[in-house]
């Protein structure tokens, strides 16, 4: 996530199509570049970290 922007603003730079300073044109290209890279982290996350916790079913309700 943290090295996308780097990534995508080093393509654009090789090609020559990276705005210059100032212009609202590369503040939208940063915008893609960290978006892009929180939407590549938000999956990466979620299949990392566990969805599902074993609870012990005694603990859930009281037996009738």
């Amino acid at each position: 996530m943290f090295f996308t922007p780097l990534l995508f603003n080093a393509m654009l730079t090789k090609v020559g199509m990276l705005p210059p300073l100032g212009n609202k044109m590369r503040i939208l290209t940063e915008i893609v570049g960290v978006g892009s890279g929180l939407y590549l982290a938000m999956g990466l996350n979620c299949s990392i970290y566990p969805q599902i916790v074993p609870i012990d079913v005694s603990k859930l309700e009281p037996e009738i």
